[in-house]
C-alpha cells in the first residue's frame, strides 16, 4: 500500500500604485492525492484511488491530475491502464467551487499495451467524456464571480500505435525507429 498527500499554499501580496492598501490574496490548493494498492493478493493487478496523474507520454490526450479510480494490470508482454474520472471536489481554496465545465463530467479511459517483441509494441487507447451537467434553465442566473457551462460534450475518442526500433547487428549504432498511428 502506497499513499501520495501533496498540497501547495500560495500567499500573494500586490502593492497597487496610488492605494493605501496592500491586496493580499492566499489559497491552498490540493495536488496528487492516492492510495494505491500494488499486486492485490499477489496479482498483476494494482488499484490506484484519489487524486491521480493521468500524464499521456505526449500530452496529446491528457496530462492533468483529477479524481478517479485507476486499475493497472502488467504482466510479461501486456500492460492495461484504465480508469473512470469524475471532478468531486474544487482544487484551490480560491475558487468558489468545481469549474462549470467540469461539473458532472465523467471520463473512462484506458491504455492497452502489448509488447511483441523488444523494442516494439502494439498499443490501444480510449477515451470517453461524457458530460451529465445538464442544460441550464432558461433565465437561470450565477452568483457573481462564476459562469454557466456553456457546452455539453458527448465525445468518444480511440487510437491505434505501433512504434519499435530495430538496431543493426554490427557494432555501428546503426538503428532505425517507426511510429505508425
Amino acid at each position: 500500500l502506497r499513499a501520495r498527500v501533496q498540497a501547495v499554499l500560495l500567499h500573494e501580496t500586490r502593492h497597487t500604485q496610488g492605494t493605501a492598501h496592500a491586496l493580499k490574496q492566499q489559497a491552498l490548493e490540493r495536488g496528487e492525492m492516492w492510495l494505491q494498492w500494488d499486486q492485490i493478493q499477489g496479482t498483476p493487478w494494482s488499484l490506484q484511488l484519489g487524486r491521480v496523474p493521468l500524464v499521456e507520454r505526449r500530452s496529446l490526450w491528457w496530462d492533468d491530475d483529477v479524481d478517479a479510480l485507476r486499475l493497472r494490470y502488467a504482466q510479461g508482454p501486456w500492460q492495461l491502464d484504465a480508469g473512470l474520472a469524475r471532478t468531486l471536489l474544487r482544487v484551490s481554496s480560491a475558487e468558489p467551487g468545481i469549474a462549470p465545465e467540469e461539473r458532472g463530467v465523467w471520463r473512462q479511459w484506458g491504455e492497452a499495451t502489448w509488447r511483441y517483441a523488444p523494442r516494439h509494441l502494439l498499443e490501444a487507447r480510449w477515451l470517453w467524456a461524457s458530460d451529465r451537467s445538464g442544460t441550464p434553465a432558461v433565465g437561470s442566473t450565477w452568483p457573481s464571480g462564476t459562469s454557466p457551462d456553456t457546452s455539453d460534450l458527448e465525445g468518444r475518442w480511440a487510437g491505434l500505435r505501433a512504434s519499435g526500433e530495430w538496431r543493426a547487428a554490427a557494432a555501428d549504432g546503426t538503428r532505425l525507429g517507426y511510429w505508425a498511428e
